[in-house]
């Protein structure tokens, strides 16, 4: 019951041959969600302001491959591209790059549909806090934002020094939310 296998080992998906093996992959996952250094550690739901509700916030996981957008995100925005990227990494194996062409980009999670609590009515009238450590090359063109479907608030944007910031935003959820994207 504690062993656990990395479904994307070393850039190359490790399918499972067995029902063993796809439960070593979902361990594998659940670990990587819950930070738990056991997938059944613990059960009851930990307070709301020291959780992370991101899937994949971390950006080790990537379903599609490397040059698709990591497992749990999406990319828009005309012309941009994503990939994942082992070299300007702050925490783990990964970060990733994304790059705009023209037009703005995006790099969205749609938490609300995720995290299992009812959508987006769970998230109405609560405070959320979204912290991210961003690596930009150009001034003002990175910035983290917190969009609820009746409105949105973005943090500061981003040196543009080349090194990685610690950047913020926290929004109340309106009453009337219809969805929590980050």
């Amino acid at each position: 019951m504690n062993s656990n296998v990395d479904p994307y080992p070393a850039s190359v998906i490790s399918l499972a041959t067995s029902t063993a093996g796809e439960l070593e992959r979902l361990r594998f996952v659940l670990k990587k969600l819950t930070g738990w250094s056991q997938w059944y550690a613990n059960t009851e739901r930990p307070a709301l302001p020291n959780f992370n509700f991101t899937f994949n916030g971390d950006f080790e996981i990537w379903g599609a491959g490397s040059v698709a957008a990591p497992t749990g995100w999406t990319l828009s925005g005309a012309g941009a591209t994503v990939a994942r990227d082992g070299t300007n990494i702050k925490y783990n194996s990964f970060s990733t790059q994304v790059t705009r062409v023209g037009a703005d980009a995006a790099l969205t999670q749609a938490v609300s549909s995720i995290v299992g609590f009812g959508g987006a009515t769970y998230w109405k009238g609560r405070t959320v806090t979204f912290g991210a450590w961003v690596r930009a090359t150009v001034a003002s063109r990175a910035r983290l934002v917190i969009d609820d479907g009746v409105g949105s608030t973005g943090s500061a944007t981003h040196s543009g020094g080349s090194t990685f910031e610690f950047l913020t935003v926290t929004r109340l959820i309106d009453s009337a939310a219809t969805k929590l994207d980050l």
